[in-house]
């Protein structure tokens, strides 16, 4: 009884926290479950951990939780978040893998409402973390950046693609470009046909929620 009472309240606190949040009880549950009694510190320190941690809670939802408790427009997570966000929300929509680095922080200022020197610090950040993985389709070229989860498991399918290279004629010019990107030669160039080591390794990204987020790989590409 004790222990259901304790539940209870905890419960009650989450929900006195996210009131103006418009949180469902299947998110309420899943943070209950996530992060027990500290549920309530988490969101209040940093409400941008539930889009990586706690299962039906993206962008939107996150962001809705972080304005209740007053956490900063420009606070360095909730920047983060918006860039993640953006880049995720280019590729389930429009099919693009990368972007500009300029077009992203543009995109990304736009959506987080703040000063676009404020995300172009940010957009610099992820890329150090590993977040983002910059790509150059020349070498002088301009750089454009990806979701680092997204931009593996492109590189471990184009991988399996190339290795058994069982594809139609329309596909084989999709190929070779994947080849030329990663630097792997096909059966027909003399080389092995695969990825590394062929062990189908990928380095690991951030982690999603429900709507489009690092650990939401973007279909398609840019290039």
């Amino acid at each position: 009884l004790a222990t259901q009472e304790k539940e209870v309240a905890l419960e009650i606190a989450i929900r006195s926290i996210t009131k103006d949040a418009d949180l469902n009880q299947r998110q309420i549950t899943a943070i209950l479950k996530a992060y027990g009694q500290d549920a309530p510190t988490i969101l209040k320190a940093d409400p941008y951990r539930l889009i990586e941690e706690v299962s039906g809670i993206g962008w939107r939802s996150a962001d809705a939780i972080a304005k209740v408790v007053g956490y900063p427009q420009d606070g360095p997570q909730r920047v983060r978040a918006g860039i993640i966000y953006t880049i995720g929300d280019a590729g389930s929509t429009a099919g693009h893998l990368y972007l500009g680095v300029e077009e992203l922080a543009v995109q990304s200022a736009r959506n987080l409402g703040v000063e676009l020197e404020v995300v172009e610090r940010g957009v610099a950040e992820a890329i150090r973390a590993g977040d983002l993985m910059e790509y150059r389709k020349e070498v002088d070229g301009p750089i454009d950046v990806g979701l680092t989860a997204s931009v593996m498991q492109e590189h471990a399918i184009a991988g399996k693609i190339i290795r058994f290279r069982t594809v139609t004629p329309e596909t084989e010019a999709h190929i070779d470009v994947l080849a030329e990107m990663w630097g792997v030669a096909t059966e027909a160039e003399g080389g092995e046909g695969g990825v590394g080591s062929g062990d189908g390794e990928a380095e690991s990204g951030a982690a999603g929620g429900d709507q489009p987020g690092p650990g939401r790989p973007a279909s398609g590409g840019h290039h």
